[in-house]
C-alpha cells in the first residue's frame, strides 16, 4: 500500500527514475542473488511490461523509462523479464515509429544489450526472409491484401535487422553475410505481382548501407558483385525509357541513390576500384570534356535526363554541413507520397548532375567520413513510419 500511494503521488517518468537511483541500493540490500533477480523482474512485469503493451505504444515510452530497462539490464542480464520486453517491443509493429532521440540514446543500447545475451536473434530474423512466389496467389482484393501483408512483414523484417546491425558492434554481421547475401538475391528477384512484391527493395537497399558502414571493407568482397549490379540497374530505372522503370518505384530509386552516396563517402576499398563507373573520379567531372567516348552512369543518366544546374552547386556545397561527409541526399518522409517523375525531377535530377564534381572534390579534401552522422541518417530512414507499407 505504501508503494502505491508513493507512486500516486508521482509521475511515471520520476517513479522510473527513483526506481534507477534505487537499484544500486537494491543490489546491497537484496544480498542473495534469487532475492535481487525477483526485485528485478517484479519492477519489469510491474512497471516497464504494461507500457510495452499499451494501446500507444510506443508514444508514452520516455528516456526515463528506457534508462530503467537498460539499467535493470545492466544489473540483472540473466533476468529473462527484460528480454522479454525488449523483445516484444522490438517485435512491435510500431517500433520503427519510435521517435530517434529514443532511439539513438536507448533504444540502440537496449538491442545491443539483448542480442549479445541472445546472439541466435539475428539468425532467427533472417531466417523469416522468404524468397518471393508468384504461384497460387490469387486475384482482385484478396490477393493485394495477402501481397501488402507479406511486403510489410518483409519489410518490418528487413529494418529489424538493419536496426540490430546498427546497434552492434563492428563486423558482428560477419558470421550472417553469407546467408543474407542469398536472401536478397532471393527478393530482389520480386516482381509487382510477386509475393512480397518489389515495394521491399528499398529496405534492402537501407540493410546494404547498413553493411557497408558496420563491417570491415576485407569482408564485403562478396557482396560486391550484388551491389554494383543491383545499383547499375536502380539507377538506370531513373531513365524513362528504361526497361526496369516499372520495377524500382520512387523510394527504391532514392534508397538506391542513398547507397551510392553512401559507398562514395566512406569509400571501402574495393569499391574505390568500381567507383569509376558510377562516377568521374578525375579533373574531367571539373572541367568536363566536350567530347569524350566514355560517360559514368551519373552523368550518363544526369545528361539523358537533360539536367543543367539544379539544387545543387559547387558554391552551396562548398558551404553546407554535406561536404560530402553525412552525403549529399537530405531526404525525408514528404517524398514518401511523391510519384517516382517528381522525384526524379525535383530531387535526383540535380544529384545526378553534381554527384561527380562532389565526389572528386571529396577525395581531394582529404577529410574523414563522419561515421556517426552516417549512421544517424540510416536511423532517419528506418524509423521514417511515412514509408511504411500499408
Amino acid at each position: 500500500m505504501q508503494g502505491r500511494s508513493i507512486r500516486k503521488r508521482v509521475k511515471n517518468s520520476e517513479f522510473a527514475e527513483l526506481l534507477l537511483r534505487l537499484l544500486p541500493n537494491l543490489q546491497a540490500i537484496l544480498i542473495e542473488g534469487d532475492r535481487f533477480l525477483g526485485a528485478s523482474t517484479l519492477i519489469s512485469v510491474q512497471f516497464i511490461s504494461p507500457f510495452v503493451h499499451s494501446k500507444t505504444f510506443p508514444d508514452n515510452i520516455k528516456s526515463s523509462y528506457l534508462n530503467l530497462l537498460s539499467g535493470l539490464a545492466k544489473a540483472a542480464p540473466g533476468s529473462k523479464a527484460w528480454k522479454k520486453d525488449v523483445s516484444e517491443a522490438f517485435g512491435h509493429n510500431k517500433f520503427f515509429s519510435c521517435r530517434r532521440k529514443e532511439v539513438i540514446d536507448g533504444w540502440l543500447v537496449l538491442v545491443k544489450q539483448w542480442i549479445s545475451n541472445d546472439k541466435d536473434r539475428l539468425t532467427d530474423l533472417v531466417s523469416r526472409i522468404v524468397a518471393p512466389t508468384g504461384a497460387g496467389m490469387l486475384f482482385g482484393v484478396g490477393a493485394t491484401t495477402a501481397r501488402l501483408e507479406a511486403d510489410k512483414k518483409t519489410q518490418l523484417t528487413l529494418r529489424r535487422i538493419s536496426t540490430i546491425i546498427l546497434a552492434m558492434e563492428e563486423d558482428f554481421v560477419v558470421g550472417h553475410l553469407h546467408t543474407i547475401e542469398e536472401k536478397l538475391v532471393e527478393l530482389l528477384g520480386a516482381t509487382v505481382a510477386s509475393s512480397p512484391s518489389f515495394s521491399t527493395r528499398s529496405d534492402v537497399f537501407i540493410m546494404l548501407r547498413a553493411i557497408v558502414l558496420k563491417t570491415s571493407s576485407i569482408h564485403l568482397a562478396p557482396l560486391w558483385p550484388l551491389i554494383t549490379a543491383e545499383l547499375r540497374k536502380a539507377l538506370l530505372s531513373a531513365l524513362p525509357n528504361s526497361r526496369d522503370y516499372d520495377t524500382y518505384n520512387a523510394l527504391s530509386l532514392l534508397q538506391a541513390c542513398k547507397l551510392l552516396d553512401s559507398l562514395l563517402v566512406l569509400a571501402p576499398e574495393d569499391f574505390q576500384l568500381q567507383e569509376w563507373l558510377f562516377v568521374t573520379d578525375t579533373i574531367d567531372a571539373v572541367y568536363r570534356p566536350s567530347e569524350s567516348d566514355y560517360l559514368s552512369l551519373a552523368d550518363d543518366i544526369a545528361e539523358d535526363l537533360g539536367a543543367v544546374g539544379g539544387l545543387y552547386t559547387v558554391e552551396s556545397v562548398n558551404q553546407s554541413s554535406a561536404t560530402y561527409k553525412v552525403g549529399l541526399l537530405k531526404l525525408d518522409g514528404q517524398n514518401a507520397e511523391a510519384s517516382k517523375e517528381d522525384i526524379v525531377t525535383g530531387i535526383l535530377r540535380p544529384f545526378f548532375n553534381q554527384l561527380s564534381i562532389h565526389a572528386y572534390e571529396g577525395i581531394y579534401s582529404m577529410k574523414s567520413a563522419n561515421l556517426q552522422d552516417s549512421k544517424q541518417e540510416i536511423l532517419m530512414d528506418l524509423f521514417d513510419d511515412t514509408t511504411i507499407i500499408g
